[in-house]
């Protein structure tokens, strides 16, 4: 009735003659028919029929359906299966690049780990072979790892508390330093009388176990031969120093009977000097003397030449006079400024033979040169001949007249070699004559000078052409 009324809707007020309703199967809709023509066309046979058909074309209707579905569904699963081997693809592929990663990760931790195991196998060797102990032990007294060389001394320890296995009490030890560490939370030092007899210097740490638990890390060093050594090192310092003692002992009264002996030999030292001034004060006062006695003797004399030969004699003696007032004058017997002497000598024959330094210049120059007595009084006498020889023949009065202004120049100063002296007189005189040569010289003075240089062991060289010059080389010492 709903289905005619509804039809009646839609058709307006037309009313069919034949009307037949027939609903579908499966729930898909119904089948309308009607007849506005004839009436009674629709009967149950046909009814029945076509209620046949549409059951059939219902099915045909769902199936198309479901297969239009079946075809949706297996585009959505082709394109779900699509997907899903392209993220199995993907997937597969970051798994294999992961797998890359973790392989590469394994060999380094591989190699990490075997790096790991050859250097704690390397520690291990090192705790193995060092030449002291070293022990971990636990707060209640275990020894949880002891190197080699603390077996070798002691033993295993096959789960016995130290201090029963070492020295078999049944308490701890009541010298036992080790946890002093624990206790301070800081690196601890002491001694240890090991059982075996021998002193160690102990060192104790703080150690935190990989579990967390507190642990002592022991050091022990074997010092009993160290401990030994000093013993003996301050047996030997006592020994020394009783030594010391007793040689300072004797030292101290060598000492003092040297002093006694130095102040003996100053004494005698100094009356020694004392008696050697005195000697050179009576040898310059008896030669003093002799030149006076010549002086007075002088006047009696009507030769020249003899008067000439005492003059000369006279300055030979003042020569030596000199020497011995120099010596009795001088702080030391073994000195003589040689500059002062050799220009009061000089000084002295100016005099002598009358010559002023307005006519005859005199140059002198004198190194700091210190002389033995025995070379001096040679030395001072040549000096004396030549600068007299000078003073008599090197300025004659025709070599005056012409304007000359005379010079004699004494050097005495050392050579390149340290211990050679060199002493040379020169004037600017008329020279010597013509072919001399001094060893065959016939006067006094200059054979004298001769034999004063072979006394020095000397040499002597002269220039023959223009003024004269003797240059007189020697030895500083006779040895």
């Amino acid at each position: 009735i709903q289905c005619v009324h509804e039809a009646g809707i839609i058709h307006g007020a037309i009313k069919p003659n034949n009307l037949l309703v027939n609903p579908a199967t499966l729930d898909i809709g119904i089948l309308y028919l009607e007849n506005r023509l004839a009436e009674r066309v629709f009967t149950a046979e046909m009814a029945q029929m076509i209620e046949l058909l549409t059951s059939q074309a219902a099915i045909s209707l769902e199936n198309a359906r479901l297969l239009e579905e079946m075809k949706r569904t297996e585009k959505a699963l082709r394109l779900a299966k699509d997907d899903l081997e392209m993220r199995v693809r993907e997937r597969t592929a970051e798994l294999a690049r992961v797998n890359v990663l973790l392989e590469n990760d394994i060999a380094e931790r591989r190699k990490a780990e075997e790096s790991l195991k050859a250097e704690r196998q390397r520690f291990n060797n090192i705790l193995e072979i060092l030449p002291a102990y070293l022990v971990l032990l636990t707060p209640d007294y275990h020894v949880t790892f002891a190197n080699r060389f603390f077996r070798e001394r002691f033993g295993e320890s096959h789960g016995r508390r130290c201090f029963e296995y070492l020295f078999g009490y049944s308490e701890p030890c009541e010298n036992c330093q080790a946890f002093k560490a624990l206790k301070t939370a800081a690196p601890h030092e002491w001694e240890w009388n090991g059982p075996d007899g021998r002193i160690y210097h102990i060192y104790d740490f703080p150690f935190l176990d990989v579990d967390g638990s507190n642990l002592i890390l022991e050091i022990g060093l074997d010092i009993t031969d160290h401990k030994k050594a000093e013993e003996e090192i301050q047996k030997l310092n006592r020994e020394l120093e009783k030594r010391v003692e007793e040689r300072t002992a004797q030292l101290a009264a060598a000492n003092r009977e040297l002093h006694a002996s130095e102040a003996q030999l100053r004494t005698a030292l100094h009356e020694k000097e004392t008696l050697l001034k005195e000697i050179h004060h009576r040898v310059k006062n008896n030669l003093q003397i002799i030149h006076s006695m010549l002086n007075l003797q002088l006047p009696y004399i009507k030769d020249e030449q003899a008067v000439t030969l005492f003059k000369e004699s006279q300055n030979r003696i003042y020569t030596m006079a000199l020497i011995h007032e120099k010596l009795y004058r001088s702080e030391s017997l073994a000195r003589i400024d040689l500059s002062e002497y050799i220009r009061s000598l000089v000084t002295n024959l100016f005099l002598s033979y009358g010559v002023t330094e307005r006519a005859v210049k005199l140059e002198i120059y004198v190194e700091d040169i210190t002389l033995d007595i025995s070379m001096v009084i040679p030395c001072a006498l040549i000096i004396n001949e030549l600068v007299s020889n000078s003073l008599k023949h090197a300025f004659p009065e025709s070599w005056k007249r012409a304007g000359e202004t005379g010079r004699i120049c004494i050097d005495l100063r050392r050579a390149n070699a340290k211990d050679n002296i060199i002493l040379t007189v020169s004037d600017n005189g008329i020279g010597l004559p013509e072919g001399f040569e001094i060893e065959n010289c016939t006067t006094v003075g200059l054979r004298l000078v001769n034999m004063l240089v072979k006394q020095l062991r000397g040499t002597i060289g002269l220039r023959t052409n223009g003024p004269a010059e003797f240059t007189i080389g020697f030895k500083s010492t006779r040895y």
